[in-house]
């Protein structure tokens, strides 16, 4: 009975993890890592040592086992992702951006030097989300500036991976 048991839980959950999309960043200290997953199939977004040696990355890997999926398609970075009708603004250490940008998500990565209370006031964002690779005292300012435009603040190294 208990081996039946344990072999139905482990079906629901393969099924219930087949059927799900999720856009995830994850927490690592040097590399940003983003993946998109529809059902068993990811894309993985990341620069290219990440690209290049994905199979040896034990967060990715452990991420890939649970959720009963392989990679499909390896990316590069870019500065604008979609997902759910959602426009997600990554921004890295270069700092470059249009003035219309107006995404729904901002992601900050490798420390980029910029004015944030601007931003916020301008495109209104409905998140900002920072990662591992940005410098402590950028993420305080950061965390501090969103609280006071009211606009939800997500630090992967504080909070674990951002999932949408």
């Amino acid at each position: 009975m208990a081996i039946i048991l344990l072999q139905l839980f482990a079906f629901e959950a393969k099924y219930s993890s087949q059927s799900e999309n999720e856009f995830i960043v994850f927490s690592k200290q040097k590399n940003t890592i983003i993946t998109e997953r529809h059902g068993n199939k990811v894309i993985l977004y990341s620069n290219y040592c990440i690209l290049k040696n994905a199979s040896e990355d034990l967060t990715l890997k452990s991420y890939l086992v649970a959720n009963f999926c392989k990679i499909q398609h390896k990316k590069p970075l870019t500065n604008v992702l979609y997902f759910k009708n959602k426009k997600i603004l990554i921004m890295d250490s270069t700092a470059v951006y249009l003035q219309d940008e107006k995404p729904d998500i901002l992601l900050l990565t490798h420390s980029p030097k910029l004015n944030l209370e601007r931003l916020l006031v301008s495109w209104k964002p409905k998140q900002v989300v920072v990662n591992g690779t940005n410098f402590k005292t950028y993420i305080k300012v950061w965390k501090a500036t969103c609280r006071k435009e009211k606009i939800p603040f997500h630090d992967t190294a504080e909070k674990g991976f951002f999932k949408l």
